[in-house]
């Protein structure tokens, strides 16, 4: 017998988050506090709120609250994990965040897209997913402007 969403999330994505430093309050939320406006096909808003299974949060700089920099939409056991991508960045759309990694799972297996690169992947298996340290690491490297950040230069002029 396959677990539906909400046993997929408690028996098999929620353990895995734990595992992979999302075991923070601040790090992970359960569902956004409030309706997201997602968007659907060619930028339109969707009619209804919906709500994101998922947002992963990062501290950013000296911002007074995490901020949700990532998406995670899950779906029952037996759904393809690519099924829940548009959904997800739908969510990511929504002005209130700083979306730039969306990601769809169905416990087993994930999908990810990536807004900095514009590049999807997936399935892989969920036991890879990104840790906390390196998603931070990842948002860090290209901040807002989406392209890797420049190492400082140290020495005398150009």
């Amino acid at each position: 017998m396959s677990y539906n969403e909400q046993e997929t999330r408690f028996f098999l994505i929620d353990p895995v988050l734990r595992d992979k430093g999302y075991n923070e309050h601040q790090w992970i939320k359960m569902e956004t506090p409030a309706p997201v406006e997602p968007t659907g096909p060619k930028g339109r808003l969707r009619r209804g709120a919906g709500r994101t299974d998922y947002p992963l949060c990062l501290q950013v700089g000296d911002m007074p609250k995490p901020l949700p920099v990532g998406v995670l939409e899950a779906k029952k056991e037996t759904e393809d994990p690519l099924k829940g991508m548009q959904q997800a960045k739908g969510y990511a759309d929504c002005p209130r965040f700083e979306v730039k990694y969306v990601f769809a799972t169905n416990g087993h297996l994930y999908g990810e897209f990536d807004f900095f690169t514009n590049l999807q992947g997936g399935p892989f298996p969920f036991v890879d997913f990104p840790p906390h340290p390196d998603l931070s690491a990842r948002y860090a490297a290209c901040g807002r402007t989406g392209r890797p950040r420049r190492a400082q230069h140290s020495g005398g002029g150009y």
